[in-house]
């Protein structure tokens, strides 16, 4: 970090161009329609890792009583959303569940404490 601040400005910043040295140094890499494009955002596979890596978490928590009565979730028929969700391919519940998801896991972590 010190090295970083050492280094003048002008090399980190020139004719409203920021980080001017790593542009020069990119420039002898790679084409300049790629250095020079806007940002991008880029799409998290939450709806992939849901299924892959934590399905028997979601199937418990689609039986869990104690923690849809905690949060008045029974009307949004959780059971069904989860499995419709598991059994498919369509991603559009894909953060409703990973919110619901994370939800269960703080509840899991403080209910001792919720009276």
């Amino acid at each position: 970090a010190s090295w970083a601040m050492s280094i003048p400005d002008n090399y980190k910043m020139r004719r409203g161009t920021n980080k001017y040295m790593l542009r020069q140094l990119l420039y002898t890499k790679l084409p300049r329609e790629l250095v020079d494009r806007p940002k991008q955002g880029f799409r998290v596979p939450v709806g992939k890792w849901l299924r892959q890596f934590k399905s028997d978490e979601l199937k418990a928590m689609a039986l869990d009583s104690d923690f849809t009565g905690r949060f008045h979730l029974e009307e949004f028929d959780i059971p069904n959303r989860i499995n419709a969700f598991l059994l498919s391919e369509n991603n559009l519940d894909e953060y409703r569940i990973w919110l619901l998801y994370v939800l269960y896991g703080w509840y899991n972590d403080w209910k001792a404490y919720l009276a």
